[in-house]
C-alpha cells in the first residue's frame, strides 16, 4: 500500500493522537458496544473543542441564550399540560356553565 508523505504526515500528525486518546478512554471504560461510545467521545471531543475557541463573551451570550431557552421550554411544558388537561376534560366546560344559565332564566 502506497501512502504519499502528504497523508503519513497527516495520519502522524492529526489522526493517529485523536485515535489513540479514543480506543485509550475506550479501552478504559470498555463499553458493551464500542460504536455508540466512540461516536459520543468524538462529538464531546468536538464541542470541547469548539468551546475552547469561544471568547468568554460568547461563552456567557450562549449561556445567558441558554437559560432563556430553558425558560421558554419550562413555559411551552406548561401550556402542553394544560392543554392535555383541556383534552382530557380536567376544566369544567364552557358550553356546559353557558347552558346552566340560559336554564335559570327560563
Amino acid at each position: 500500500l502506497k501512502i504519499s508523505e502528504d497523508k503519513k504526515k497527516y495520519i502522524v500528525d492529526a489522526v493517529n493522537p485523536l485515535l489513540e486518546e479514543m480506543v485509550a478512554e475506550c479501552i478504559h471504560r470498555m463499553p458493551q458496544d464500542p460504536v455508540p461510545f466512540m461516536l459520543q467521545w468524538l462529538e464531546k471531543k468536538k464541542v470541547t473543542e469548539e468551546d475552547r475557541l469561544l471568547s468568554p463573551e460568547e461563552k456567557e451570550r450562549l449561556a445567558a441564550d441558554n437559560t432563556n431557552l430553558e425558560a421558554e421550554i419550562s413555559r411551552v411544558k406548561a401550556q402542553m399540560k394544560d392543554c392535555a388537561k383541556l383534552a382530557v376534560g380536567d376544566v369544567p366546560n364552557v358550553e356546559e356553565d353557558e347552558e346552566e344559565e340560559d336554564d335559570e332564566d327560563d
